[in-house]
């Protein structure tokens, strides 16, 4: 996992967990990969489910938020 996000520049954190883990029941997580953007808060903001690009997505809605404060 550290390779692919060194080869694709992310800067941000990943957590991984497996299927039928405690924490993907208790997120409701019904495909792989899913990505959450958490707040410095821990309000939950975003959520995907895109196996697309995920990255586009991802950005997209960062700089959506950034500018929305």
């Amino acid at each position: 996992m550290q390779k692919f996000i060194r080869k694709n520049n992310y800067n941000w954190l990943f957590l991984h967990s497996g299927q039928g883990s405690k924490l993907t029941s208790d997120l409701f997580i019904n495909s792989y990969p899913t990505y959450f953007i958490v707040s410095p808060q821990g309000k939950v903001v975003y959520i995907s489910e895109s196996h697309f690009k995920p990255s586009l997505h991802l950005e997209a809605k960062l700089k959506e938020l950034k500018t929305s404060r």
